[in-house]
C-alpha cells in the first residue's frame, strides 16, 4: 500500500498502562478513520495507527493502492493538476489529524514534536519539481514514480505506464520499464524502510489497521 497521509507525534509520557496505550491508539484510529472519509477522491482508502512505547510515539497513516491513487489523479483534466489537488487535500487532512492529537487532553501538554507528510504524493510532487528544474530527466523520473507505485505491491498496468510516460514527456517504452526496475538496486528509501522493519521492537507496540476494502480493523498488541 502507498501512504498518502502521515502524521507523526512524539509525546513525553511515562508509566503508561496497557489500557492507556490502547485508549490512545483507539482514539487516534477514530480520528484517522473519520479524516480518511474526507479524501473521497481516492477510492477505497485504508487506515493504520502505530503507538509505540518509550517517549511515546504515534504514527497515523491513510493508505491506498497505487491503482486507486493513479485513478484519482487522472480523474482531473490534467495529470499534474490532479497530483497538486490531491497533494494539497491530503496535506490538509493530515493537518486536521495533527490538530486532534494536539487538542487531546491527555497528550497536548506533553507533545515534544509532531509533523505531517503525504508520503507517495510528496514524492511524486518532488520528482515533478526536479524535472521542471532540470535536476532529473523525464525517463529517470518515470522510473522513480514507477518504483514508488511498485512499493504498494499492486499491479502496474499498461494504462498507468502510458499515462505516467505522457505526463513526464518521456519515451514510450511501456513494460520494458518494469524490467528495468527489477534489475535496478533498491533506492535509499527502500533500504531505510527495510532497516526500520528489522529494528528490534519496543517493549510494547499497538497496531490498528484496516486495509482498503475491509470494513473492520485488525488489532495487534506486542510486548517484548
Amino acid at each position: 500500500m502507498l501512504t498518502i497521509c502521515r502524521v507523526y507525534v512524539r509525546v513525553d509520557v511515562e508509566e503508561l498502562s496497557d489500557a492507556d496505550i490502547k485508549a490512545i491508539g483507539s482514539r487516534a484510529y477514530d480520528w484517522v478513520e473519520s479524516a480518511s472519509r474526507n479524501l473521497s477522491e481516492v477510492e477505497s482508502t485504508g487506515v493504520k495507527v502505530n503507538v509505540t512505547e518509550g517517549s511515546l510515539t504515534a504514527v497515523a497513516l491513510i493508505i491506498a493502492s497505487a491503482g486507486a491513487v493513479y485513478k484519482a489523479i487522472t480523474h482531473y483534466d490534467d495529470f499534474w493538476s490532479g497530483v497538486e489537488h490531491i497533494h494539497r487535500h491530503a496535506h490538509s487532512v493530515a493537518s486536521v489529524i495533527q490538530q486532534r492529537f494536539q487538542k487531546d487532553p491527555s497528550l497536548s501538554r506533553a507533545i515534544i514534536s509532531s509533523r505531517v507528510s503525504t508520503g507517495a504524493l510528496d514524492r511524486i510532487h518532488r520528482i515533478h519539481e526536479d524535472v521542471k528544474t532540470g535536476r532529473v530527466d523525464p525517463d529517470s523520473a518515470v522510473q522513480e514514480v514507477l518504483r514508488t507505485f511498485r512499493s504498494s505491491e499492486g499491479p502496474i498496468d499498461v494504462q498507468m505506464l502510458s499515462g505516467i510516460e505522457e505526463a513526464f514527456g518521456a519515451s514510450r517504452i511501456g513494460f520494458k520499464r518494469l524490467e528495468r526496475l527489477t534489475s535496478q538496486p533498491e533506492s535509499d528509501g527502500e533500504r531505510k524502510l527495510a532497516a526500520r522493519e528489522n529494528e528490534p521492537r519496543a517493549r510494547r507496540r499497538l497496531t490498528i489497521k484496516r486495509s482498503p476494502g475491509e470494513s473492520r480493523p485488525t488489532v495487534r498488541f506486542d510486548r517484548k
